[in-house]
């Protein structure tokens, strides 16, 4: 299940929150310009925010409106605690 978050100012938990056997928060950006370190951290605070497993940042590609087209960027410490999962 998935769905989205209501802004929140500091507290802000991420756009989408998607809950399954861990509780992932997903920060959502659509930008001309990629920022990825600033993005990353931004969704890190969110993922303590939120009291989730793990989070990162889903970022639209140009011209593609499909999600799933679209990157997803991580830690490299938040892959490998997701990997371990499997």
């Amino acid at each position: 299940m998935a769905f989205r978050n209501p802004p929140a100012g500091t507290k802000d938990k991420g756009d989408i929150t998607i809950l399954g056997n861990h509780k992932i928060t997903l920060e959502v950006k659509n930008h001309r310009t990629l920022d990825l370190a600033t993005w990353t951290d931004e969704a890190m605070t969110e993922k303590v925010n939120a009291q989730a497993d793990f989070a990162a940042v889903a970022h639209k590609r140009l011209r593609r409106g499909n999600p799933g087209d679209w990157y997803v960027t991580l830690p490299v410490s938040e892959y490998l605690a997701m990997i371990k999962l499997l």
